[in-house]
């Protein structure tokens, strides 16, 4: 066991397996929306998808992508104002929540 700078100790293994995932993580790069929307549609789930009635969200227009995976799918494409806006044009859920990830707080404009 390791401990970090606030004196928790932390498992090695645990370590290890969050850097291996970020490496998958930064595999392809996607560029446009139409791959967003292709990665987002690879990865959902049913399960995931029945799950948003809990939340009131309505799941004509959700694919069924986790929370996490939407986020990992954020650190993938990084910053990028452009795509959140033609993500935010696509209708479908889990590109509009990637956009608040991705674009850039300080090109977003009152009117988007």
């Amino acid at each position: 066991m390791r401990t970090n700078l606030i004196g928790k100790k932390r498992n090695k293994t645990t370590t290890r397996a969050v850097k291996r995932g970020a490496a998958k993580a930064s595999g392809r790069t996607i560029s446009n929306a139409a791959a967003v929307v292709a990665e987002l549609r690879r990865i959902r789930t049913k399960k995931y998808r029945d799950g948003l009635a809990r939340y009131a969200i309505p799941a004509d227009k959700a694919l069924g992508v986790s929370m996490g995976q939407v986020q990992q799918l954020a650190k993938r494409i990084g910053r990028n104002h452009e795509l959140a806006a033609d993500l935010w044009r696509t209708d479908v859920y889990e590109a509009r929540l990637l956009c608040a990830f991705i674009d850039e707080p300080d090109r977003v404009t009152p009117a988007q």
